[in-house]
C-alpha cells in the first residue's frame, strides 16, 4: 500500500495497461522505476497524456495498445495486493510492428 499507484487506483478503482514497443522501451521503464509521487512521468519522458473513454484515468497516446480497467476489488494479504479487474474498454491504434508482427 505504500505505492502511489496503488492509492490512485484505490482511489479511483481504474487503471489503464498500456502496452509498449521497442521505441517506447527506455520511456516505459523510466515510468516503471519512477514515483508518480515525485515526478511528472508524462512530461519527463514527452509522452502524450491521453484521457480514457470509459474510466477515469490516462492513457500513453504513443502505446499501441490500452486496455481501461475497472479494478473489481483490492486486497491486501501481507505484503502482497491483489488486484481483480474487468477490462472495460480496448484501444487499438496499431497492432503491427516494422516487420508486420503483432
Amino acid at each position: 500500500p505504500e505505492r502511489y499507484s496503488y492509492q490512485m487506483i484505490k482511489e479511483s478503482g481504474a487503471f489503464v495497461i498500456n502496452l509498449t514497443t521497442e521505441d517506447l522501451c527506455y520511456a516505459t521503464d523510466y515510468c516503471g522505476a519512477r514515483s508518480g509521487r515525485d515526478v511528472d512521468k508524462f512530461k519527463e519522458m514527452k509522452l502524450t497524456k491521453v484521457e480514457a473513454e470509459e474510466i477515469s484515468a490516462p492513457m500513453i497516446g504513443e502505446s499501441p495498445v490500452n486496455i481501461e480497467c475497472k479494478a473489481a476489488f483490492l486486497r491486501n494479504l501481507g505484503k502482497i495486493r491483489k488486484k481483480s479487474s474487468r477490462f472495460r474498454n480496448i484501444r487499438v491504434r496499431r497492432c503491427a510492428g516494422k516487420t508486420g508482427q503483432i
